[in-house]
């Protein structure tokens, strides 16, 4: 049974279930009945008759509250299963959270993991209240996919949302002349795939956790030792370095101006061999100021000779056809599945006070391809 934190509670027993049903968020300091009125007061000064108020989950004149329901999905508990989708039959709007450790889980918990991308070890939650879509009448949720989280014993970048895709170098047929020019904000150019994985690339323009500033696609990552690095614009130091990717961050100094410790690099378009990557020096969005611009040309190559290129630290580490070449895709996209016994999912109905139903709620999910049941001869 979910445990429930120590705030006051109302609990409803049906004496048709003979069971205690449910419980609401108000909390009378009496009762009372007159023929099959229902009455109860707050203060014990005002009166407040039930069941006959228009908006619905507003009692004593309050706003009208939320309703919630929590279920535990736990069909075939020995079993590990792969949870892909979650319905509902509901005539409201519907939203929903999800977790699987067995605990208390507050408000709090929720506004700490927002907007977080690797803060999940003590429980997976999803960053925030995802909605539904309306199919044919019932509400669909893709499950949520993140990394790494609890069920798993994968580091954060070393997990599905990490692909390889070869190796890239610069194409002079591919320099245009743009290249040549000044450039103040995020410079997007082409390089051709020397060594190609094959592998299909989720490329797009879509927004990681820092939207809506930056809307990018795959980040580019470079192998290192047993991790990775990413190549990142330090505004304070006022160059390009490179820092092992776990380590990016947003940070500020005392002079009210900011910068960043982002990855600069990443993939959002691809025809066949040929990558369409931009380069952003990403400064912190709450703080003044703007980075520094560029002449692409300069900057990426210590020696423009187009018989003997040579090209500038730290981006030969990734553009010196021959290195391999990493992306690491938003976790919504190609992260880590939620893979558990049992899937707890909290179901949000947002109705605005109005009469609702809710008829059954539903888990699609297949067995883990790593589970062993186990047998008599086992």
């Amino acid at each position: 049974m979910p445990q429930i934190d120590n705030s006051e509670r109302t609990f409803a027993f049906s004496e048709r279930l003979d069971s205690w049903t449910t419980r609401y968020s108000f909390v009378p300091t009496s009762y009372a009945n007159c023929g099959d009125i229902m009455l109860s007061s707050a203060d014990n000064k005002k009166i407040w008759r039930h069941d006959v108020n228009e908006t619905r989950n507003s009692f004593y004149g309050s706003n009208s509250e939320q309703s919630w329901v929590e279920v535990s999905f736990n069909d075939l508990p020995s079993d590990v299963k792969v949870f892909n989708s979650v319905s509902a039959e509901t005539n409201a709007n519907v939203s929903a959270r999800f977790f699987i450790k067995d605990s208390a889980l507050s408000d709090s918990a929720f506004i700490e993991l927002q907007g977080s991308t690797n803060n999940y070890a003590s429980f997976f939650v999803s960053d925030e209240e995802e909605s539904f879509v309306d199919i044919e009448g019932f509400k669909y949720l893709s499950v949520p996919r993140n990394s790494p989280g609890p069920w798993t014993n994968i580091n954060v970048y070393e997990d599905s949302n990490v692909i390889y895709l070869g190796s890239v170098d610069f194409d002079l047929s591919l320099i245009t002349e743009d290249w040549f020019y000044e450039q103040e904000g995020p410079f997007e150019f082409k390089v051709r795939l020397s060594k190609a994985s094959n592998v299909s690339v989720p490329v797009g323009r879509y927004n990681s956790y820092d939207s809506p500033i930056f809307g990018r696609g795959p980040e580019i990552l470079i192998p290192a030792n047993n991790s990775f690095n990413a190549i990142v614009w330090d505004a304070f130091a006022d160059q390009d370095t490179s820092i092992e990717a776990s380590n990016q961050h947003y940070y500020s100094n005392n002079n009210n101006s900011g910068g960043s410790l982002l990855n600069a690099f990443y993939v959002v378009e691809q025809d066949g061999d040929v990558l369409t990557v931009i380069y952003e020096r990403r400064q912190e969005p709450y703080f003044e100021g703007t980075a520094e611009s560029f002449i692409p040309i300069e900057l990426f190559f210590e020696d423009f000779n187009p018989s003997d290129l040579v090209i500038s630290a730290p981006f030969n580490s990734i553009f010196n056809n021959g290195e391999p070449m990493f992306l690491q895709t938003p976790a919504l996209v190609n992260g880590e599945q939620l893979r558990s016994p049992y899937m707890r999912t909290r179901f949000y109905f947002n109705t605005d006070g109005e009469y609702m139903e809710l008829n059954a709620v539903n888990a699609d999910y297949d067995i883990s391809p790593n589970h062993h049941s186990l047998t008599q001869k086992s």
